[in-house]
Formats: C-alpha cells, structure tokens, sequence
C-alpha cells in the first residue's frame, strides 16, 4: 500500500453508472429527445438517437462490467419508456429491464437502481415538468408499478438523480424544463422532494426488506470576491440550489423518520460564484468558471458538514474526459484515494460508483466528451475497455490501491498528503 493511503474492506463496492437516456439510444418518449431536435442545443447536433446501444447489448455490458471486477452498478431506468402515456404502464419495458437487472446480477454485479435520471416523458413535460400541480404523484405511479415488477431483481433504489443539478441547469437554461422563474424553481424543488420522500415511504411501508437512498450534491460554493457582499450573497443562494435548500426542504417535507438508508453522494468539487442581476431564477448567482475538483484529502470534511451523521455512503463521480489515459488514471486513483481517506476519518463509506461505464450521450456535449471506463466506436458500437478500466479492475482485486498496482498502470502518480 502506498504510504499514507488507508486500506480499504473486502466489503466494499467497486462500481460504475449507467445513465438509461444517454446509453440506451432510442428513448424517443421523452422530453430529451424533442428537445435535442433544434440545432445548436447539441454540440455537432448530435442525438441521443445511437447513445451506447445498451438497450440491445445489455447481456454484452454485464458481462464485461463483470469481467472488468465491478461489483456494483447504479443504472437509472427511462420513465418515459416505462410510462409513454399518462397513465399507460408498458409491461414489456418492465420485463426488458428485469433481465437487464438479472443480467448484472449474475455477472457478480449488484444494481443499485434510480428511477429518475435528467429525461421526463415528454407528456410529464407538455404538463409543466417538475412545477406542475400533480407533478409528485405522477412520478409516485411510475416508481409504485416499477418497484413492484422489479423488487425480486434489485434491492437498493433511489428515486432522483442529482435532483440539484437539474435544477440548477434547467433554470440557467442550459437543459430543458426551466420554466415560471424563481417561483418555479421553488415550486420544482419543493416536488422534486416531496416525490423523493413519497418514494422512501413507499418503500418503508410496502417493500421494508428493500433500501430506500437519497442521491445528494455536495458541491463546496465560493464567492469570486470574499469581499463582495453581493456576491458572498450569490454563493451562499447557489450553494442552497445545489446543496442546502434541497435538504431543507426534505427535512420541512418529510422530518428525520424519512431519514434515507444510504446516500449517494456526488459533485465533489468547487465552484466560484458571481453576482449576477439578471438571473432571478438561479439567486441572482452565476458560476463563473469550470469547477475545480476537492483535494482527495478534504472529502471527509464535506462529507461530515453536508451528510446525514452514520448513513452509510456511495461516493459517485464523473469519469474524466481527458484525452491521455494517464490523465483518466491519476483522476481515478486521486478520487479513490479520497475515498479510502474520508472512511479512515470516520465517513461510513461503502463504496464508489466510478463513473459511466461506457462512452454515450453528455447531454448538451453531446458525444464530444469520452467519460466511459469502456470506449464505443460511434460507428460500430464495439466495446473497448480503457486502460484505466484494468486499474479499477486491479484495485477491486487488490482490495486497494497498493504499490504494484500504481506501479503498474500509473508509475508517475503520487498521493497527496494529508495535510496538502
């Protein structure tokens, strides 16, 4: 083990996500894809149309995502496949995503699955989105007929996907569904928890031997002048859009008897914020610059001020988009670092969840940014595992990060101190 790394237990879980609209392709009921349609919305003008072509290949990505020594995979499922029309269940949707959960299962893999990730049915948007009256209990009908068909095949469920970063993206307009200002924001955020904590008590009440989780931003917000009240004020709102104010408004909602049985935490990173009066429905606030990525060695203190005390975490990050493999190692290996960190300080951390599995659709990037652990030809849609890839697979192995792990895929990268 390299010095000042901490080990990590036989018990934890090595994983990788999978996003249902940005892998599947053809998820042409949902929202995403009408609104892709207009050029300039994607970079190139691409669609979701290919994506990985997981829908069809799903026994082909279990088992690589075994043979690559995953042991977990947090796969969001398309509402709008499920749920075409108001009110219409499609059970042969049901069924395909019952053997892709199987699939997994016997691959060694465990599916951790989200309800909701980004894309809505396209009629849950004509409706008015997250703001619209009704908005809860039509996401509610859809999580209760898919619980149901699916429990015998996962049992750890989330209802939302980052809820905070569509919420904040839909409302500076860079994805769709921002609608009605700064009242919409807080009419969306207020359903958006509502119908997170309808979700756990669904699953406390109907199904107690499933897991109920609770996907959450940890993102650390700066303001660009630490001198400026205006834009202290701006950080402090955009910190309340990504963070706080969702976790408020859970607690006001639901209480501490809603209390999730895990959390994935995601968003480990920085962002410098400006006061902006023309943006009312963001605070008043604008990030001014790409965020900047947490020391591996502070993970634990945002863990600790933003967390539930005692509730057991899965660490989510983006894989990165860096052309040089060598790049994807050392952003692997410094997250992972991170995480053995933050358990040896007392988080309950139970494992990580390293990004996309495979190359697909980055929403408004479109195809233009490669964050798969596996490589997709856009012409062939072979699958080809990144170098980095074989490290994840060796870590999980070696139950750690250990010298000959790093010296054999990444010889140039060294911890950070704790104290850096």
């Amino acid at each position: 083990m390299p010095a000042s790394i901490p080990e990590l237990p036989n018990t934890f879980r090595y994983g990788a996500s999978l996003c249902a609209h940005a892998v599947e392709g053809e998820d042409f009921a949902s929202d995403w894809w009408h609104w892709e349609q207009r050029p300039g919305r994607i970079a190139e003008d691409a669609t979701s149309e290919q994506g990985a072509g997981h829908w069809t290949r799903y026994r082909e990505d279990a088992k690589l995502a075994g043979k690559l020594g995953l042991n977990a995979i947090l796969i969001s499922l398309s509402w709008a496949r499920i749920v075409p029309e108001p009110g219409a269940i499609d059970p042969a949707v049901l069924t395909h995503y019952g053997k892709c959960l199987e699939a997994f299962r016997k691959n060694g893999v465990k599916p951790f699955v989200v309800l909701w990730d980004t894309a809505v049915p396209r009629w849950f948007a004509e409706r008015g989105y997250w703001q619209a009256t009704g908005a809860c209990e039509d996401f509610c009908a859809y999580a209760r007929a898919t619980i149901e068909a699916l429990k015998g095949q996962c049992r750890c469920w989330a209802p939302l996907a980052h809820p905070e970063t569509w919420l904040t993206r839909a409302y500076e307009g860079r994805w769709p569904g921002g609608k009605g200002g700064w009242t919409g924001v807080r009419r969306a955020r207020r359903h958006l928890a509502q119908a997170c904590l309808e979700t756990i008590r669904l699953l406390r009440e109907c199904h107690p031997t499933l897991r109920a989780g609770h996907w959450l931003s940890v993102a650390r917000q700066v303001p660009e002048d630490p001198n400026s009240p205006w834009d202290l004020r701006a950080a402090r709102g955009m910190g309340g859009t990504s963070t706080i104010r969702f976790q408020e408004e859970m607690g006001r909602l639901g209480g501490d008897e809603m209390m999730p049985d895990f959390v994935i935490a995601s968003d480990l990173e920085t962002r410098t914020i400006r006061f902006s009066p023309f943006r009312p429905s963001t605070g008043f606030a604008r990030q001014i610059a790409p965020p900047e990525p947490i020391p591996p060695t502070r993970f634990a203190d945002l863990f600790k001020n933003l967390l539930p005390p005692d509730c057991p975490v899965y660490f989510h990050f983006q894989g990165s988009a860096a052309r040089e493999d060598a790049d994807r190692a050392a952003f692997l290996l410094d997250n992972l670092h991170g995480a053995a960190q933050a358990r040896a300080d007392g988080v309950h951390l139970r494992g990580c969840f390293c990004g996309p599995l495979l190359d697909g659709f980055e929403w408004t990037d479109g195809y233009t940014k490669r964050r798969g652990l596996v490589h997709v030809s856009r012409e062939t849609l072979s699958r080809t595992p990144n170098p980095s890839a074989f490290l994840l697979r060796d870590i999980a192995a070696a139950q750690g990060i250990t010298e000959g792990v790093v010296a054999r895929h990444a010889p140039d990268w060294k911890p950070r101190h704790k104290e850096s």
